[in-house]
């Protein structure tokens, strides 16, 4: 009765063990599933085109708006949320800077607009960086309408459009400007 009982529970033991390794197993298959579903790339995006902005430029004071950006007729713009009071911004801001200089004789518009920052702030910033290239428009959104409008929810964050204000992509967090993918990513659309 002892023996048997023991190849009983024994049983159950081993019965208990496979039931945990095979729901571990299957779990396992499940979730490798649902990464890999998410490490696809999309180009279903959220934001399929660029949406009201409004900002002013820090140097004259007028305003910026999607009318007058996509009627600058450039292949890709380039939308930067950032913040001279953010550590993040300030520590990918100069790769940001080289990265538009790569880009300064082709058809590429970067527009850097800071939020909840101040005009004097950002001046004082920006000196660190000498002088810009000609295709980078520093602008300001106290109002933080066009981050809303954008979907953004803190800085830095970036968008690339083409030239009809179609989304090719977006970035949120700090980037490294001089990996190759970002150029690869704006050649698509231009004749660089």
């Amino acid at each position: 009765m002892k023996k048997e009982r023991q190849g009983i529970f024994s049983f159950y033991k081993i019965a208990i063990i496979a039931f945990v390794m095979a729901s571990t197993l299957l779990y396992s298959i499940f979730s490798k599933k649902l990464i890999t579903d998410i490490s696809k790339e999309s180009k279903s995006f959220i934001l399929n085109t660029m949406p009201n902005l409004y900002a002013e430029y820090v140097d004259n004071n007028l305003t910026l708006n999607t009318t007058t950006i996509l009627g600058g007729k450039r292949e890709v713009y380039v939308i930067h949320f950032w913040g001279s009071w953010c550590g993040p911004c300030e520590a990918e801001f100069p790769e940001l800077i080289e990265f538009a200089k790569k880009l300064k004789d082709s058809n590429v518009d970067f527009i850097l607009i800071a939020v909840n920052d101040e005009i004097v702030s950002i001046k004082k910033f920006l000196k660190r960086f000498g002088e810009l290239p000609s295709n980078i428009q520093i602008a300001i959104d106290n109002s933080g309408q066009s981050m809303k409008n954008f979907g953004t929810i803190k800085v830095p964050e970036t968008y690339f459009f083409d030239k009809r204000g179609s989304s090719i992509s977006k970035y949120i967090g700090p980037q490294d400007w001089s990996n190759p993918y970002f150029l690869s990513q704006i050649t698509k659309f231009t004749n660089i």
